[in-house]
C-alpha cells in the first residue's frame, strides 16, 4: 500500500473524528501533511472517497477482528449470527452518522450513510463469502449459487443499517442476524 496515501488517510481520518466530516478543510489536512491539495487528490478523487477509504479500512480491520472472534463457534449458522452482531454493533454503531432527536438526517448526512453502508458491506464482503460457501459445504446453507446468497445478506444488512441510523431503538442488528439465516436455511415452504 502506498504509504502516503495511508498517511493522508490517517489525517483525514483526525480530522473527521475531531470536527465531523462537513467541517473536515482539505487545505487543513494539506497543511498539516505539508503536502499540496494536489497531491491529495492525486490520491483520492474526492472527500467522500477518502472517507470511503477511511470506514473501509477500519472496516478490514474490524473483520479480522470478527473473523478470529467467531471462529469458536461450533457451526457456521452460530458463526453468522455473530458475525452479523458483532459487524452491525462494533462497526455501524461507531461510523454510521446519527440524527438528532426528532430528525430526520440531511442530504449530507445521508451521502456520508450511504458511503458507511457501501464500505461496511465492501469490508465485509470476504468475510460473508468465506462463511457461506463453508457453511454450504458442511450443508447448514441452502445449495443455490452462493453469489445470489452474498447479495441478499448485503442488502440485509445494508438496511438495517439504515435502519439503525434513522430509528435506533428499533435494535435491527438482532433482526438483521434472525432474517440473514431464515435466508441461509430457508425456513420456508418450496414455491
Amino acid at each position: 500500500m502506498d504509504s502516503l496515501k495511508d498517511a493522508i488517510a490517517d489525517a483525514f481520518e483526525r480530522h473527521f473524528t475531531l470536527y465531523g466530516f462537513k467541517d473536515t478543510s482539505v487545505d487543513a489536512v494539506a497543511r498539516e501533511l505539508r503536502i499540496s491539495k494536489k497531491t491529495i487528490y492525486q490520491h483520492f478523487a474526492s472527500k467522500e472517497e477518502i472517507f470511503y477509504f477511511v470506514v473501509y479500512r477500519s472496516g478490514c480491520h474490524l473483520r479480522s477482528e470478527v473473523r478470529e472472534r467467531i471462529r469458536v463457534f461450533p457451526t457456521y449458522r452460530a458463526r453468522v449470527a455473530e458475525m452479523v452482531r458483532l459487524a452491525f454493533r462494533d462497526f455501524a454503531a461507531h461510523h454510521a452518522p446519527q440524527p438528532a432527536p426528532g430528525h430526520r438526517l440531511d442530504l449530507q448526512a445521508r451521502t456520508r450513510q450511504e458511503i458507511v453502508q457501501t464500505a461496511t458491506s465492501d469490508a465485509f464482503r470476504e468475510l460473508i463469502h468465506e462463511l457461506v460457501v463453508q457453511g454450504q459445504a458442511a450443508g447448514e446453507f441452502l445449495n443455490i449459487p452462493a453469489v445470489i446468497l452474498e447479495q441478499f445478506v448485503h442488502g440485509i444488512l445494508a438496511q438495517a443499517v439504515a435502519i439503525r441510523t434513522e430509528q435506533p431503538e428499533l435494535q435491527a442488528e438482532e433482526e438483521a442476524a434472525r432474517a440473514v439465516l431464515k435466508l441461509l436455511i430457508c425456513e420456508c415452504p418450496e414455491v
